[in-house]
């Protein structure tokens, strides 16, 4: 009792404030993403921070039992396959809203982590992943003269 004491008289009762976009804003609205510190072409002019998607899927129970089935004889298990697919494409669309949320233009050092674990109670995967980055607003690059020179040679 004590301890859920002290950590209610220290929390806060700010909620935090959430923007809510529509997936088609979302995927049409262009945001760069990018594996490196910066975007060829583009410079930063402000980091926003970082953001990140999460996600955690499961398939159906009869799924689960054709694939341990499927797995006796060896080769893809294709649900469980698409199943890492959809989860890493929804942990990239989270990050997206959140990134446009905070106004960014684009995300550099873009990273995944997924993992996949077996429910020992029942038959089933869950598959897990994270996409983060850091969320920068970037414009292009303005050419120098000595660029165009160089271009040219």
């Amino acid at each position: 009792m004590m301890l859920v004491r002290r950590a209610a008289r220290f929390s806060t009762t700010a909620t935090p404030r959430v923007t809510i976009m529509s997936p088609d804003y979302i995927k049409e609205t262009p945001l760069l993403l990018s594996t490196r510190d910066q975007i060829e072409g583009r410079e930063v002019i402000q980091e926003l921070g970082m953001v990140c998607g999460n996600v955690v899927r499961t398939k159906n129970i009869l799924e689960d039992i054709l694939a341990a089935f499927g797995g006796v004889l060896g080769g893809e298990t294709r649900s469980y396959s698409s199943l890492m697919n959809e989860t890493n494409n929804e942990a990239v669309h989270r990050m997206k809203a959140a990134a446009l949320a905070q106004g960014a233009t684009a995300v550099v050092r873009t990273k995944f982590e997924t993992n996949l674990a077996m429910n020992r109670f029942v038959f089933g995967l869950h598959c897990s992943s994270v996409c983060y980055g850091t969320a920068v607003i970037c414009r292009p690059k303005k050419s120098t003269q000595k660029e165009h020179n160089d271009d040219d040679e």
